[in-house]
């Protein structure tokens, strides 16, 4: 068959590179293990700091002259990520710090001080995954005997098999070291046990494969289709037909059938659901629009629960405290999914989300009334309503 071909909307919000990244991050947040923190005694980490940060370039944008005000933003971050740095920081903060810091100074056009935060990285201390994207950047500024110690002192490092495919993916497309990576992936395939382990490097291979420049969407769903029916069987062969499928998700025709598993044990499956008006809400509580966006879905949820709508809430978060403090704080009422893979969260994976809050509406025969719907912004928040009501109304 051909290729289906993406809607404009698909990617709406989130350009391939950020999908990427936030895949990897993904990806990371699997392969990490969980830290316990103290509260009573916690001291500032990195995390605080970005969020401090971003809250402060929010208000520059805002100013009343943005140029002048954002560069002023960015002179304060890049004092207080060196006095972070070189005082605060522990463990992963430390080299995450001094990525940031050289990021920083790259916007601030001062190469020569990008350099020296990316040479004071400890290439011993520091993961794989952030030695590459210290190499990404030492690329970028000409630093290119660097660039291959860093590259190939990560792929010297021992690391867990979700890391290693994150490693794959880095090199396939930020680092354009296509032949590197597809040795990284051949490894895992030969070690693999079985066709779910397979299958699932093989998944990691094709997601790689969407992001490259110098590959079409033709190239990636061919390789989807190649996934499919070579592991029909597995979880992740399965997940390359619905994504298939899910491309060609259509107004007026049902969605790929879906069943989901909630936080409370309960499983829902799509097509249970008929008779209601639904709304699968794709949704992360570190998105920025995330508290305006769910609003918005209570206020929907209080005025409508009684005469159809349900709601079911799939979560996109990569830690349960985030999800369940979120969810908690905004007193959501509807079910909620969440399985702590981020963006790949095997729902999202199936219906090619990729861009978030997302939103699709179903109506009471369960077929599509809208899809890759992005309610950031009333004019997309009052079509929603519409289409809502309009649904509710129709028995």
């Amino acid at each position: 068959m051909s290729a289906p071909r993406k809607s404009p909307s698909t990617r709406r919000g989130a350009p391939p590179r950020t999908v990427l990244l936030a895949t990897l991050a993904s990806l990371a947040a699997l392969a990490a293990p969980g830290a316990a923190q103290d509260d009573g005694a916690r001291k500032r980490t990195l995390a605080d700091l970005r969020q401090e940060l971003a809250a402060r370039m929010r208000a520059a944008r805002d100013a009343e002259k943005p140029r002048a005000a954002v560069q002023a933003a960015l002179e304060a971050q890049a004092r207080e990520l060196e006095q972070f740095v070189a005082r605060e920081a522990t463990g992963d903060d430390v080299h995450n710090g001094r990525l940031m810091l050289a990021d920083t100074w790259l916007a601030l056009r001062q190469p020569d001080k990008a350099k020296e935060a990316l040479a004071a990285i400890d290439v011993d201390k520091t993961p794989a995954l952030a030695l590459l994207a210290a190499a990404e950047l030492a690329g970028a500024i000409g630093m290119d005997e660097h660039r291959a110690r860093l590259i190939d002192a990560a792929l010297a490092k021992k690391t867990p098999f979700q890391e290693r495919m994150a490693i794959g993916m880095h090199l396939m497309t930020a680092l354009q070291e296509v032949e590197r990576g597809e040795k990284v992936f051949a490894d895992a395939f030969a070690a693999a046990t079985d066709d779910e382990q397979r299958a699932e490097v093989r998944w990691y291979q094709v997601a790689a494969l969407r992001e490259r420049e110098d590959r079409d969407d033709e190239a990636y769903y061919k390789a989807l289709e190649k996934l499919a029916r070579e592991f029909p069987d597995t979880t992740w062969g399965g997940i390359a037909r619905d994504r298939i499928k899910a491309a060609e998700h259509a107004i007026g025709k049902p969605p790929v059938p879906l069943t989901l598993t909630t936080t409370d044990g309960k499983t829902i499956a799509l097509a249970d659901l008929k008779g209601k008006v639904v709304i699968l809400d794709f949704w992360a509580s570190w998105s920025d629009h995330a508290e305006e966006v769910e609003t918005f879905l209570r206020d929907l949820h209080e005025t409508w629960a009684e005469k159809g709508l349900q709601i079911v809430g799939i979560s996109l978060d990569d830690t349960r405290g985030d999800f369940e403090g979120f969810v908690s704080r905004l007193k959501l009422p509807w079910p909620q999914v969440f399985d702590g893979r981020g963006w790949l969260t095997h729902a999202a994976l199936r219906y090619n989300v990729e861009a978030i809050p997302n939103v699709m509406v179903l109506d009471r025969a369960g077929n599509i009334v809208g899809h890759n719907l992005l309610p950031t912004n009333p004019d997309e928040r009052k079509r929603i309503e519409r289409m809502v009501s309009d649904a509710i109304a129709r028995q």
